[in-house]
């Protein structure tokens, strides 16, 4: 718990947000505003992430490397062998 106040405290917007209402340029009517306007592009970023195809299994070891790599091809073998292992136990 004192690890997550220690980085609350330095949260950049909180700061700044602090800073405005320290020197009275921070209103109650344009903290609204943009309380609103954040909280609206979040709710359209949220549903437009949940809205995305999942994508194929095997694409967690694509762009790991820059060029290709004989350890992250020894991965996705092993790992399309245990999803290959799924096939037909499915109901």
């Amino acid at each position: 718990e004192g690890e997550l106040e220690l980085w609350a405290a330095l949260d950049p917007i909180a700061r700044l947000e602090a800073l405005l209402v320290a020197e009275d340029a921070l209103s109650d009517d344009f903290r609204a505003v943009v309380t609103a306007a954040a909280d609206a592009a979040a709710a359209e970023l949220r549903a437009e992430c949940i809205a995305l195809a999942d994508p194929p299994p095997l694409s967690i070891f694509d762009h790991v490397y820059a060029g290709p790599h004989s350890r992250i091809d020894e991965q996705r073998a092993g790992y399309s062998r245990y999803l290959d292992s799924f096939e037909g136990s499915q109901p």
